[in-house]
């Protein structure tokens, strides 16, 4: 099935108003009623603000002049309001609700985000990277895992190259130092391996009986 992200955008006007703002600090706001919608259907769900702090602030001072207050009155609505938004956002993340403020560049930003929400994280790109001359062996640790080892990396390598192809003809993976069967297997079936290369296949068992005939 398809995985759904809803994003809810959030502008600002030429004079500073935003619809964000106001949808908060009106609990009769349409926000409210769409997050209760998210929580209930468990998509991921996303409010955009498309601005940063300052133009958040600036809507609140607009809106509370646009109420009416004055004076320290406005400065208590103000700081109301403020904290307000603060806890309706920290809410929201405590419900999986995502709050983005995205001043700089904020479409580009956002398609990147919703990008990874549906497709999951990776960080392959951010890992540490090893030294010269031990790249090999750490990007097969990293492959196998569970076990496995610089030293034992290592021994693998002596042998077989980093996709596991045999250097030369007649070599298994119990051949290396330190890999046994169960090892062996391990490593094969994490890299998809075809049959016969995890350990030497035994000789065949001729009975007695077979060799003198019948």
């Amino acid at each position: 099935m398809d995985r759904i992200i809803n994003v809810e955008l959030k502008d600002f006007s030429f004079d500073g108003q935003s619809d964000y703002v106001a949808s908060i600090i009106n609990s009769r706001g349409r926000l409210y009623q769409q997050v209760l919608k998210a929580r209930e259907i468990g998509d991921p769900f996303v409010i955009a603000v498309l601005g940063g702090d300052d133009e958040v602030a600036s809507a609140i001072a607009q809106s509370v002049a646009a109420i009416g207050f004055r004076g320290h009155e406005a400065e208590d609505k103000i700081i109301e309001y403020a904290h307000m938004l603060e806890i309706f956002e920290a809410n929201c993340e405590g419900s999986n609700i995502r709050v983005w403020r995205m001043k700089e560049k904020p479409f580009w930003r956002l398609l990147q985000r919703v990008r990874r929400v549906l497709q999951g994280g990776n960080f392959s790109d951010f890992r540490p990277h090893p030294a010269d001359g031990e790249r090999a062996s750490a990007a097969l640790s990293l492959l196998i895992g569970k076990g496995m080892g610089r030293a034992r990396s290592e021994a693998i390598l002596e042998k077989f190259s980093l996709t596991l192809k045999p250097k030369t003809s007649d070599t298994y993976l119990c051949d290396c130092p330190g890999i046994g069967p169960k090892m062996a297997s391990i490593i094969q079936e994490a890299l998809g391996l075809p049959d016969g290369i995890a350990a030497r296949p035994k000789s065949p068992n001729i009975s007695r009986k077979r060799l003198q005939g019948p």
